[in-house]
């Protein structure tokens, strides 16, 4: 599953779908944040993280359901059974943000002084309230470039563009191997599903 591979791992995904392995890597993209947060000494809490895990397979479901519907609507029988060789591929964005945390959970506690990240941490633990958490940021002094380490911020955006790139990529190939269409129209049609998956999960509170 080399998703630096778009292509060859959503063909992949295809032709071995296993659901079982998606369900894993959405639990791992949920536990990543959580390992991640601890790491740091922020507060976790329990019951947030069992929405959290909900919210994520309500979205995972979501995003395959999508992709299936929209790729029914053009090319009709020819999808059907195909849903969870959908899932399977669909998973491979849910690697795609296991990376992206992973490179937030390192590089943005080094791109924030010390003075503003402590505080947070504080608040995070709930040794703080909002008030002290407000002032605490407030008072604190230096311009922009004493506060934030601008290498391992950069590192982080370009490394946030190429990751949503990679993403962009595996549903492109899974509209292109379900509508057998070329570049252009099955463009437009992860453009169209994309806005649909937004709309629905702005209008979605779960």
């Amino acid at each position: 599953m080399n998703i630096f591979r778009p292509k060859q791992a959503v063909e992949s995904a295809f032709k071995n779908p296993t659901v079982g392995s998606a369900a894993f890597i959405v639990v791992l993209a949920w536990i990543v944040p959580i390992l991640a947060l601890a790491a740091q000494g922020l507060g976790i809490s329990i019951g947030n993280e069992i929405i959290r895990l909900v919210q994520s397979f309500v979205w995972f479901a979501l995003g395959a359901a999508i992709i299936y519907i929209a790729a029914f609507a053009i090319k009709g029988n020819k999808v059907s059974g195909k849903f969870t060789a959908i899932l399977s591929a669909w998973s491979l964005v849910w690697v795609v943000l296991i990376i992206g945390t992973l490179l937030m959970a390192i590089l943005l506690p080094l791109s924030v002084s010390p003075s503003l990240f402590e505080p947070v941490k504080k608040f995070s633990n709930r040794e703080i309230g909002f008030e002290t958490l407000s002032q605490d940021v407030a008072g604190v002094s230096g311009d922009f470039f004493s506060l934030v380490n601008i290498v391992p911020l950069a590192i982080l955006f370009i490394a946030g563009i190429i990751l949503f790139a990679f993403a962009f990529a595996i549903v492109y190939h899974i509209f292109r191997v379900l509508l057998g269409f070329r570049l252009v129209p099955v463009l437009a049609v992860e453009i169209v599903s994309f806005f649909v998956f937004f709309v629905v999960a702005s209008m979605v509170h779960i």
